[in-house]
This record gives C-alpha cells, sequence and structure tokens, in this order.
C-alpha cells in the first residue's frame, strides 16, 4: 500500500514517465540519448548536483554570445568589402570594354573622316557613328562624359604632338577636370589605380598601333612621353617596354594642382 502510494506520487510529478523515457533512450543510444538534458532537470540530477554551471549548463554564456557576434560582425564586413571590390571592378572593366570599343571603331572608320587644315573636335561624330554607350554625354562643346564621371575630347589633329601627320588624339581627363581660385583647370580628383588600368588594358597592349600614349601634364617634359613601336627608340621611350613600376610611375605624377589627363595618339 506504501508502495502504491509513493508510486503515484512520483507518476504525479512527472518522473515516472520522466525515468522511462530517459531509459528508453539511453538503451537506443548507448547512454547518450538527446533526452539526457531533460531527464537531468527533471530528475534533479547532472551537474548541477555534482558542482557544475546549474541551470546554465546546457545555454550560453554573454561571453560566448558576444564571441558569435563579433565572428558575424567580421564575416559580414568581409562580406561587404569583397562585393564592394567585385563591384568596383565590375566597373572598370566595362569602362576599358567602352574605350576599347570606340577606339577600334575609330581605326575602322578612318579613312571617313576628312583631313583638317587644323584641330578638329570630332566628339559629335563619333555619337553619330553610334561608337558610344548611351549612357555617355556631351558635356559642353569641348568634353564628352563617359558613364563614371570622366571626361573625353576627342579630335583629329594634323599637327600632332609626337609627329606631324594626321592622326586620332584622344584626351582623357579622368576624375574630371575642376578649377582652382584662379579658374585654372586641375584633376584634383585623379584617380591613380583606374590610369594604371588604362595603361595596362588600353595603352600597353595597343602599342603596335599607337603613335603615343602618356599622362600629359601641364608644362611636362617632352623627354616622358611614350611612343608606339614605329615611332619609339633613338632617345624615345617604347610603350612595349613599360613594366608595372613604369605604369605606377606614370599615373602617380600627377601632383592635382594642375590638369592631367590620358592622351592616346593613334
Amino acid at each position: 500500500m506504501l508502495k502504491s502510494r509513493e508510486f503515484l506520487r512520483e507518476k504525479s510529478r512527472g518522473r515516472v514517465g520522466g525515468l522511462l523515457r530517459c531509459a528508453r533512450n539511453d538503451a537506443v543510444t548507448n547512454g547518450e540519448g538527446w533526452l539526457r538534458p531533460w531527464c537531468h532537470k527533471i530528475l534533479g540530477t547532472g551537474p548541477s548536483m555534482a558542482g557544475g554551471r546549474g541551470a546554465n549548463s546546457y545555454g550560453r554564456s554573454m561571453i560566448e554570445m558576444l564571441g558569435v557576434l563579433a565572428i558575424i560582425g567580421v564575416l559580414s564586413v568581409g562580406g561587404i568589402a569583397g562585393y564592394s571590390k567585385t563591384m568596383e571592378k565590375f566597373k572598370v572593366n566595362k569602362l576599358i570594354s567602352e574605350y576599347n570599343m570606340l577606339i577600334f571603331g575609330l581605326l575602322e572608320h578612318q579613312n571617313n573622316f576628312s583631313v583638317p587644315e587644323n584641330s578638329q573636335n570630332i566628339n559629335e561624330t563619333i555619337l553619330a557613328l553610334n561608337l558610344v554607350p548611351s549612357t555617355w554625354k556631351i558635356n559642353n562643346e569641348r568634353y564628352m562624359e563617359d558613364s563614371y564621371g570622366n571626361f573625353m575630347f576627342a579630335r583629329i589633329d594634323y599637327s600632332s604632338v609626337f609627329v606631324r601627320r594626321y592622326a586620332f588624339v584622344l584626351d582623357l581627363n579622368l576624375g574630371g577636370v575642376s578649377l582652382d581660385a584662379n579658374d585654372n583647370e586641375i584633376s584634383d580628383n585623379f584617380p591613380e589605380k583606374l590610369c594604371t588600368e588604362f595603361f595596362q588594358n588600353i595603352v600597353v597592349p595597343m602599342h603596335s598601333v599607337l603613335e603615343g600614349g602618356y599622362v600629359y601634364k601641364t608644362n611636362m617634359d617632352m623627354k616622358y612621353r611614350r611612343y608606339g613601336d614605329a615611332f619609339c627608340g633613338n632617345g624615345r621611350l617604347c610603350i612595349r617596354d613599360m613594366t608595372v613600376s613604369d605604369i605606377k610611375n606614370e599615373c602617380s605624377s600627377c601632383d592635382k594642382k594642375r590638369r592631367c589627363n590620358i592622351t592616346i595618339v593613334f
């Protein structure tokens, strides 16, 4: 009779059912059942009875949670940085492709242009020939603005800066052009990284068809200009010989207190 009353008392507390479930679970998993933490709780056993951490034995401490949050934060920052770098690379590649299309289009239509007596702006002509993307626009009478805010001035120049002959000349004002306090044109936003991409992906690979290509700076020294294969040598620097270091030096030579642009002649 006493045994029956004790059994009913234990059953009412849920311990009998808990014991049965724990026993069944442990029998299946060799003592490593997933109900074990719950069994310890209802039976009053486990780490809390043996000097453990009590009610927090199967939870997470504040330090652990902060560590997890810190890891998530680092991964998030790294992911954003990687995404930004990928998008920047995509934009640069797209811009390089647009300028390559423009240059090869000009070469293809070279015989369709009349030879001018003096320098002639051809921005309107290359727009009419559909050689530039629709996102580009005429900024004013002199410059065309590409899809990323760089200014380009395209002209046919009989009196070329290298050899007196009929030539196409492109002046690329990377970062645009602004005015200083004295209304002088300056390139205070000249991007060196984009400049190196232009040399590595446009100027140097086209060394065989170019007359020249260099970073023009107001009052620059003529001896630092670079020439294509048919015009270099005999004291003239060759585009084909440009190293990565040469390109970096070329693109970092703009002090941004005067107008700087990449000049390509072909």
